[in-house]
């Protein structure tokens, strides 16, 4: 009898044990129910999942096979990317086709297309342009949000240059100078250019670890509650890097985005279009405007006579109007009419530097004129 009432106290113990877990359960699934639709009643978040991963080179890149919905109260679009990461789901062979010109474009957020759908990137009007005059290009969009100089230079190195491009596009941006500050990635030592970090991965760490989580990317996609924590604690981290690394740098500010860049940022710029054009390629430096007309690129910096420079401000300025916005208000990315915009302003400058008659031969230069580059 003894054993029958212990087993029965165990039995009673262990379904009490059960019932407060369930309890505690049910709790949390309430309080995590009542956070989405306060969240979304008082709050209602953008659903922008940053798709990236740490690289084994050291930097961010954007995760592969992405297909997933960005959503924000000025955008509704799909994103996907390739299996390397790439914008879009076009594959890519290291060596392109024979008499194929093969551009490859690096940038920022800018660059990828944040705020707009696959087929409304500057790089896939672009090539679209071309193909429209029976033009065999190809263009392949490596752009990743956040990006700066620092490392767009590790990332061409380790990536870009694999794909043997006849023709390099960097997509430079103002906030690109300070990404170069925050990177560490590299710095100046008596006036010499360093580098002085192997890495740089913000937040990746913990990241890469809840990629793994199952219904993480169903969370990251759908949940207003979610977003809203994973955006302050980026943020946290992101801040706290800005006070680490411009201790003793003199900050930039909202209203006073200088014409002249900083001295780093000149010097990586100068590093990467030696890299690139040392090996085989030429190289478009391409300054874009904001959404306010402002721009930061240096000025009077040699990159030497395979490489030009374009300015989109002009162009954007002339087309400023009530009934297309060029950038969307919040957002502050381009929008289609931008994009657009963009793909004319390379394709008019392209065909107007002699594109080269053997296509996909890298000895071609498309700047075999004497035309010097639009000034900026």
């Amino acid at each position: 009898m003894a054993d029958h009432s212990e087993n029965l106290q165990g039995n009673s113990a262990l379904h009490n044990f059960m019932l407060y877990v369930c309890m505690i359960l049910i709790s949390i699934v309430a309080v995590l129910v009542l956070g989405e639709i306060v969240v979304r009643a008082i709050a209602p978040q953008s659903i922008i999942p940053r798709f990236v991963e740490s690289a084994p080179y050291g930097i961010r890149k954007v995760l592969g096979n992405v297909n997933a919905q960005h959503i924000t109260p000025e955008y509704r679009y799909t994103y996907t990317s390739n299996s390397m990461g790439f914008r879009g789901s076009s594959e890519y062979s290291l060596r392109a086709d024979k008499n194929v010109y093969r551009i490859v474009i690096q940038g920022d957020s800018v660059t990828l297309g944040h705020g707009v759908g696959d087929r409304e990137t500057y790089s896939y009007f672009l090539e679209e342009k071309f193909s429209l005059i029976g033009l065999k290009v190809e263009v392949l969009n490596l752009g990743v949000s956040g990006f700066g100089t620092a490392e767009e230079i590790i990332q061409y190195e380790n990536v870009a240059i694999n794909y043997s491009p006849d023709l390099v596009i960097l997509g430079y941006f103002q906030n690109d100078d300070m990404n170069n500050h925050v990177s560490q990635l590299y710095g100046l030592s008596d006036g010499e250019l360093i580098r002085i970090s192997s890495s740089f991965q913000p937040g990746l760490y913990m990241r890469d670890r809840i990629y793994k989580i199952p219904f993480y990317s169903f969370l990251s996609q759908k949940s207003h509650l979610f977003t809203f924590i994973r955006t302050q604690a980026s943020a946290l981290i992101i801040n706290s890097l800005k006070e680490q690394n411009f201790s003793g740098i003199e900050r930039k500010t909202n209203e006073g985005a200088t014409e002249q860049a900083s001295e780093l940022t000149s010097r990586l710029l100068q590093k990467y279009a030696h890299t690139v054009t040392s090996s085989g390629s030429d190289l478009i430096i391409l300054d874009i405007t904001d959404k306010n007309m402002r721009t930061d690129f240096p000025v009077d910096v040699d990159f030497g006579n395979r490489v030009k420079t374009i300015a989109t401000k002009p162009t954007f300025s002339e087309n400023q109007n009530e009934t297309e916005r060029l950038f969307y208000e919040v957002d502050a990315h381009p929008t289609v009419a931008g994009h657009q915009l963009i793909a004319q302003v390379l394709y008019e400058y392209i065909l107007a530097e002699a594109f080269p008659d053997d296509m996909g031969n890298a000895e071609s230069s498309i700047f075999s004129s004497a035309d010097e580059a639009p000034a900026l």
